[in-house]
Formats: C-alpha cells, sequence, structure tokens
C-alpha cells in the first residue's frame, strides 16, 4: 500500500512538470525560438520514459519483497515437515535393524533336527518375520509446491534439485516395502498349524494390551523343521537388507534437504 501511495506522488509530479513543459514549448513556439523547443520536447519524453522506469522498479522490488516473504514461508514449512520426517526415518529404521537381525538369529535354528529354544525367544523371532513398520512421511508442504509450481520461487538451485528428488527416492521405499508386505500377507498362514500368530503380538506392539498367548497348539520342534519357514525367512531377509539400503539414501537424502534449508533460513 506504501509502494502505491509513493507511485501515485511520483506520477502526480511528473504530471505538473509535464504541464509546465508543455507551457514553455507553446511559448518557444510563439515566439519562433525551434532550438529552445526542440530541448524542451527532449526533456519532456526523458521525463516520461524516466517516470516509467522508476515505476516499474518499484512495482520489482515490491514483487520482489513479495517472493522473498513467500519463499521464507515455503522454506519453513518444508523445514517443520522434513524434521519430523526424518525423526520418523530414523525411527523406522532401527525397527528393521532389528528385524534384519532376528531374521538372521532365526535362520540359525531353523534345520531339519533343531535344537530345543526358550519360547519367548522363538515367539521374539517369529514377531520379526511378521512384522512390517511402515514411514508415513509428511508431504503436504513439498507435493503442494511443486503441484502449485510455487517451487520455483525458491532461488537456491541444489534445493530445489534435491526436493524434486525426493519423491523418486519415497517411491523407491514404498516399492521395496509393498514387495516385503505382499511376501508377508502370503505366507503368514503357512505355519498355522505349528506356531500362532497371537504369541508373536507383545513383541510387535509391546505396548498394546492383548488377551495373553494363544490356545491353539504349538510345536517348536516341528516349526523349526519346516523348510517353508527357512525360504520365507531368507526371502524377508534379502528384501529387508535392500529395503535397509534404501533407507540410508533417504535419510541422506532428507538429512542434505534439512541442512540446505538450514544454510537458507539462518541467512534470512
Amino acid at each position: 500500500m506504501a509502494s502505491r501511495h509513493i507511485v501515485i506522488q511520483r506520477l502526480f509530479g511528473e504530471v505538473i512538470q509535464i504541464k509546465i513543459f508543455r507551457s514553455i514549448r507553446r511559448n518557444a513556439i510563439v515566439e519562433g525560438k525551434l532550438k529552445n523547443y526542440l530541448f524542451y520536447a527532449i526533456g519532456e519524453i526523458l521525463l516520461i520514459v524516466v517516470g516509467i522506469l522508476v515505476a516499474l522498479q518499484i512495482n520489482s522490488w515490491t514483487l520482489a519483497k513479495r517472493n522473498y516473504t513467500e519463499e521464507t514461508a515455503i522454506l519453513t514449512r518444508i523445514q517443520m515437515d522434513f524434521e519430523n520426517n526424518q525423526r520418523l526415518l530414523n525411527n523406522n529404521q532401527k525397527k528393521w535393524q532389528v528385524i534384519s537381525n532376528d531374521l538372521r538369529e532365526l535362520l540359525e535354528m531353523v534345520g531339519p533336527n533343531p535344537k530345543e529354544y526358550p519360547d519367548k525367544l522363538v515367539h521374539k523371532y517369529m514377531s520379526s518375520l511378521y512384522f512390517i513398520p511402515g514411514y508415513n512421511p509428511s508431504k503436504g508442504a513439498v507435493s503442494s509446491i511443486i503441484l502449485s509450481g510455487k517451487i520455483s520461487l525458491i532461488e537456491n538451485l541444489e534445493l530445489r534439485y534435491k526436493l524434486n528428488q525426493w519423491p523418486t527416492v519415497l517411491d523407491e521405499y514404498k516399492f521395496s516395502y509393498s514387495i516385503i508386505r505382499e511376501m508377508v500377507y502370503d505366507f503368514q498362514n503357512s505355519f498355522r498349524g505349528y506356531h500362532q500368530f497371537k504369541d508373536s503380538q507383545k513383541n510387535i506392539n509391546p505396548n498394546k494390551k492383548t488377551l495373553g498367548s494363544s490356545r491353539f497348539s504349538y510345536d517348536q520342534r516341528r516349526l523349526l523343521s519346516l523348510p517353508t519357514l527357512e525360504t520365507a525367512v531368507e526371502l524377508k531377509r534379502v528384501d529387508t537388507d535392500g529395503l535397509e539400503l534404501t533407507i540410508l539414501e533417504l535419510i541422506r537424502l532428507q538429512d542434505e534437504i534439512l541442512s540446505l534449508l538450514e544454510g537458507e533460513l539462518e541467512s534470512r
């Protein structure tokens, strides 16, 4: 609003000056002073050009200030989302690391003539076979600026590139996760006669109230001697290793984005 008043005042002043030039021009024509007329005509043209350039510059400053303010707001929203996302992903990574270690331990227990182990330990490792913890990041800020085209307001080209790259890496995580999820759904009923899913619930959801152990049969020796169990554990272990690599890549990318965001916001 202030800039608009300034423009109006400048234009009003120019109008008065133009009237003065016109008055001088008429007098010069009447008196036959052609040289003076040309001088004042050129001055009038220059005055108009300068007035237009000043108005355009003020408008450019106003637009730049508005874009700067909007860019700062966008960067702040993205930073809040990614700080939360990084916490979620670090927690997700820890869960998959536990799963990977448990699956390796379970593979050592499986065989044609398995040893006898504490039931609690078997239930713990079987829970890691069933458990598929997901990562659901906040995507609102990034999605909105990409879809609206406002990502062009971000002047840092490296940050802009990495924000555009993030959805692709996230899709790689989702794809790896979906493979494991479908596989677990396929084989989780294969051990129904030897191990009950309910016996693993306390490990999967430690804070969730359960109704205790399953009342159906549990045959540890037959369970650990199943070739299908070995196959299921090995398949999930291999796919878990692949998922962990994707998680590392995603953590690295999000950390780079956060560092760039911090640098941009600290400089403002």
